[in-house]
Order: C-alpha cells, then structure tokens, then sequence
C-alpha cells in the first residue's frame, strides 16, 4: 500500500517464466503520500526504451502523474526524475487524488496518446505533438460517458485483444462498486467506438481489480493477470490465438508466496520424496464471505533447493469457515503424518491420513477432537511436540487475537495415552503466548525451547522468546524477551522451524497478516523477505538421482540444462536397448523433471529389474540405475 516498486526479475525463458525477489523499493522510489502504487511503461520518447510513470492514491491534492524518463537503454535502465505532475494533468477529482494511466495510438496518427482513470471516470488526453515531443491535449474528463456509474477508482488498460488491429480497453473499478469492465471497439483504428460488453469480464469480481496483460508464455497471444484487494495476483493463461481469448486459470501470486492476507504455514514431506512440501491457509474475505481453505505447494526442487509449485488450492477439498495452519504428526504410529487443524469455534480437527506415507488420503471433513474451553472466538493453531519425552506427541494451540486481557490465548494438551492411540488432557492455559508456537532446543540442552508471535495482536510484530528452565520431561518456560533476535515481521504471525537449506540446522519460516512469508537462514538469522524459490545457479549439465528408488508405480527424475541445448533423455534396458524416450528437445537452461511410469514407447508394461536413464546433448553423456519392482 505504501509509495514503492517492487521489482521481481524474471530469470527464466520467453516460454517459461521464473521469477526472482530483487527489492521491495525499486530504483529507491518511494512517496510517503501516496498509497496503492502502480506504475505504467511506454517509450514515450521513440528513443527505444522504456519510460515510468507512476500513480496511486495521493494525500496530496497538488501532485499527478509522476514520469521518470529513462536515460539508459532498454538493456540497462537510468531512471532521472522530471516531475510529480506529469504536463499539469489534473487528477483530483471528486473525493480522492487517484490516477492510473495507460498509452495508446487511438487516432492511428503513429504516436501515443494518454488515458487515465481516477476515482470518478476515465480521462483521455490526445498527443497533438509527435513520437519524440509528446504534446497532450484534453479531449475528455469522463471519455467513455458513463463517469462514475460503473464504480469508482478506475483502472483501465488497453489492448487489441479480439485481433482486429484497433485497441479495446478493461477497466478495473473498486471502493463501493466492483466491476471489470470489457469495452470493446468496434469502430476503426482511426476512430473508435466503444460497446460496453460487460461489467463482469470472466466473471471477476472484486473490489480494487487491477487488470493487466502481456504474453507472458510466448505463445503470441495476450494472458491476462488480475490484482485483488487482498494483494492476491490471479494469472490466466489464453490458451487459444482465436479472436476470443479462452482464459484459463493457472494460479495466484506467480512471482511470490505471498496469499494476501493471514498466511498461516507449515512444511511436512507428506509425499515422502524426501522435500518437504508447503501448506499455506488461504484466508479469504470477500463481500462478507468468508472461505477458507488449504493451498498445498508441491517440492518440485533438491534437498537444500526447493521449488514450490502450486498443485491446488483447495487440499483434499478440506475447508472450513477459518481455519489454522495444518499441524502434521504421525499420531496413529503408522508411518505416515496425520493433519490437525484449529477452528474458530475454538475446536481443534482431526484428519487422518487413510493412505500412506507415499500417497497421502485425507477426508475433506474431519473429526472434532475437543473444544477448547475459552471465551475466545478467533482462530487456534495447533503445534505437535513430544515435550515430556514420552514418545508420544503432545500438542500446544496459541491463538493470534484476544477479546480481554483475561482471556488466555495459550492451552497445552498432553497425551496420556499412546503412540497408536492418544488421550488427550487438557493441562494449562495462560495468556503469555500468542499465535502460532514453535519449538526449537537453540540452546542444545536436551529440551525445547518455545517461540511465538506473543499475546493478543502483537501489532509490532516481534517474535516472543521463552526458554525452557526445565528438563526434557517437565517443561518450565520462562520468558527471556519480546524481540528475540531483533526480528520484526507482520503482526499475527505464525512460526515455524524447518531445515529448508538441507545444513543440519533449522530454519525460521513466520507468516505473517500482511500475507507476506518471511525466511531467516540459520546461520546469524539472516533475514531474506521473501523466500527465495528459484534454484541455485550450476555450470554444468547435472543427470539427479530418481525419487523414489526402487519403484513400482513411477518415478520422478531431475536434470538441469546449463544453456540452451538440444537434449534427450532415454530409459535404456540391461543390455543397452532403447525402451523410451522421455524427453527429446531443444531446453533452455534451468531444472526439469520427467517422470517414468514402467512402460515402452508403446505403452506397454515392462518387466522388472534394472534400468538406466540416461541424458545426452552433444557430447555429454551421463546415466543413472533405476529399479523398477512390480
């Protein structure tokens, strides 16, 4: 919300992106006035790079369209600073200074002309000028007619998305109304005419729509990617080059792991591929509705190297009206981990895993094992722990807000029962701890030691810190600071550990209100804000290891491409036969995988025994064993 760019790289390919965190205030910019930033490029000189201009909701009246003129080049931007009011366009109107621009050549002169929209209508500004000396005339404070009818804070862009070589026009609107307006034009590229074909383009709606477009698969059409008010971006793909685009959705946030808002997380390899997989509560308000379900981020990357995919968004289906972050524990001794998760009536569910530690079945509806007995109404989050040393686990739930400050937001359950059959009882509560807790022995005594987000809302976001005075079997916490490590991270905050770099050392993983995931290296705490879910950079052609091995269904194979390359990789037979080929093409660089499911190029079933895989690009050559066992 705040006067910044953020700048994500893309570090793939034109067919498939891959993006990388670079900085949260690109090119240092920043305006403590302005709020709900966007930024609009267009060469609006003709000398062949990109130029910004920037916009936003402004708190102060005198200011308009900000241009910073690029005096690099399109490899290597220079961004100079010219003006905050960009040719004394006005944009305040009506109750707020709002402006979001895009550039077009509507009148087919050869030169850009300028359109904004504010918090009443769209404007349009023709260029009386040229390509290098722009010049823009008013034509229209409120272009399309319909001023602020159709909502407010309009965000339009424009495109020819029906390939008739003339520009239509989305507009995004939001605050009371919220549309997503398709005009179409059916006039000529010289003269336009607009036909209003809906306000609910794709059947999206939300307040503060965002719509922008690019073909980002080098496919040759145009893909569509949609803001939301809950800082979610919504990728579609156009999966056709027809006149109407056939919009697919592929999945939120591309570049980031952000989910907009309350991203409770928890990590657990429930594939048993050895990565462990990302669980993120999707915590969701729209129009008074409130659904949430899990969103399960597949491990498609190395030990020490995860690449998080979204599979889905909705788990097993599992959903509840608020749910917490999944806490996982093999709690039945059956080799295979379990789901529990905190409800907002203050009850905790039980989801037992029917499958196994491979292939992971989980009800959509669970089991209630016990309500808390509290007051409190807002969501709990339970943490799995063998804490009293009993081989068993017991379980302690925090809770993020307090309605009183007589109100406990801390409970601990000890199971008195087995490892195959708990017994849950309920022991203490008090009010010290808050949100998510984690537990961690960092001072290598024998016992855990507990972190969390603190009581209440914690507004200041700061990670509480007890140490446990006790022993391995009977637990005394003992708070030792409110700001441990000097972290300081959203408010309602869930913690989590996990050994994501694959060192022997357990990580810091904490989500945050905002939707944010934050990542700190063990290692001095490193802080790294976003999660860095790229691949580290190798030089040389790389044939992984298959996972799992041996197998008797199918298996995952990985290979990285260090430049563009023709590759193949084959499954040969004992005796050097060629039983399939997997891959047969021109890579990029970067990470692939293929799977094998024990078949010939025929599909046919083959025997078991041993196999090799083998990748081969010009002259290099390397192979791996693989058994295959029916």
């Amino acid at each position: 919300m705040d006067g910044t760019i953020w700048f994500f790289e893309n570090i793939g390919t034109p067919d498939s992106a891959a993006w990388h965190f670079v900085t949260e205030k690109y090119n240092d910019i920043e305006f403590d006035y302005l709020e709900y930033s966007n930024v609009t490029f267009a060469d609006i000189d003709a000398d062949g790079d990109l130029d910004m201009f920037f916009g936003g909701w402004m708190q102060d009246n005198s200011k308009g369209i900000h241009f910073y003129q690029n005096d690099g080049n399109q490899y290597n931007p220079v961004w100079n600073f010219i003006t905050d009011k960009y040719q004394n366009i006005e944009t305040h109107f009506g109750f707020r200074n709002y402006c979001k621009t895009t550039f077009a050549d509507l009148d087919n002169d050869g030169d850009l002309d300028l359109m904004y929209g504010n918090s009443l209508w769209v404007g349009y500004y023709k260029n009386i000028g040229d390509t290098i000396n722009p010049v823009f005339q008013l034509v229209s404070y409120d272009y399309f007619g319909f001023g602020y009818a159709q909502g407010e804070f309009h965000r339009p862009v424009m495109l020819d998305i029906d390939n008739d070589n003339d520009y239509d026009c989305f507009i995004g609107t939001g605050l009371t109304t919220y549309r997503f307006l398709y005009l179409q034009n059916i006039g000529t590229p010289d003269s336009a005419i607009w036909n209003l074909e809906t306000q609910n383009y794709h059947g999206i709606t939300d307040s503060d729509l965002v719509p922008e477009f690019c073909d980002i698969d080098n496919d040759n059409d145009y893909d569509m990617f949609v803001g939301m008010h809950d800082g979610k971006v919504y990728y579609y793909q156009n999966i056709t080059i027809a006149n109407e685009p056939v919009w697919q959705f592929k999945t939120y946030n591309p570049v980031t792991l952000d989910v907009g808002v309350y991203s409770f997380s928890s990590f657990c390899d429930i594939d048993g591929d050895g990565l462990p997989e990302m669980f993120i509560v999707d915590n969701e308000e729209r129009h008074g509705i409130t659904t949430q379900s899990i969103n399960y981020y597949e491990n498609n990357g190395l030990p020490g190297q995860p690449f998080w995919e979204l599979d889905t968004t909705s788990y097993f289906n599992i959903r509840y009206p608020s749910i917490s972050a999944p806490a996982f524990g093999d709690i039945d001794n059956d080799g295979d981990y379990d789901m529990f998760l905190g409800q907002f009536e203050n009850s905790i569910v039980y989801h037992e895993n029917s499958g196994d530690s491979l292939n992971p079945q989980f009800d959509s509806t669970g089991i209630i094992l016990f309500t808390i007995p509290t007051n409190e109404t807002w969501c709990f989050h339970p943490t799995l722990v063998d804490i009293d040393s009993d081989s068993d686990l017991d379980m302690f739930i925090g809770a993020n807000i307090i309605t009183t400050a007589l109100e406990p937001t801390f409970h601990f359950y000890r199971n008195d029962g087995t490892t195959e059959l708990p017994v849950w009882t309920y022991a203490f509560s008090n009010w010290l701890a808050g949100g998510k807790v984690a537990f961690l022995d960092v001072d290598v005594d024998g016992d855990y030691d507990m972190f969390c987000g603190g009581p209440g809302d914690n507004v200041f976001g700061d990670i509480f810190f007890f140490r446990n005075n006790g022993d391995s079997s009977s637990f005394n916490f003992v708070l030792e600071t409110e700001h441990y490590d000097s972290i300081r991270v959203g408010h309602n905050m869930s913690v989590f550990f996990y050994d994501l770099t694959n060192d022997g050392n357990q990580d810091l993983i904490i989500g945050e209100q905002d939707g944010g995931i934050n990542f700190f290296r063990n290692g001095g705490m490193v802080g790294i804000r976003r999660a860095n879910n790229t691949y580290k950079t190798i030089n040389s052609f790389k044939l992984y290891q298959n996972f799992p091995n041996p197998f008797n269904n199918i298996t995952k194979i990985t290979f990285y491409i260090p430049q563009k390359s023709n590759v193949e990789i084959i499954i040969l037979n004992t005796i050097g036969q060629k039983v399939k080929v997997l891959e047969q093409s021109q890579l990029w660089e970067g990470y692939y995988k293929v799977t094998w499911n024990g078949t010939d190029d025929e599909n046919n079933n083959v025997a078991s025994g041993l196999y090799y895989c083998v990748l081969k690009s010009e002259n290099i050559h390397q192979s791996i064993k693989l058994l295959l066992i029916k």
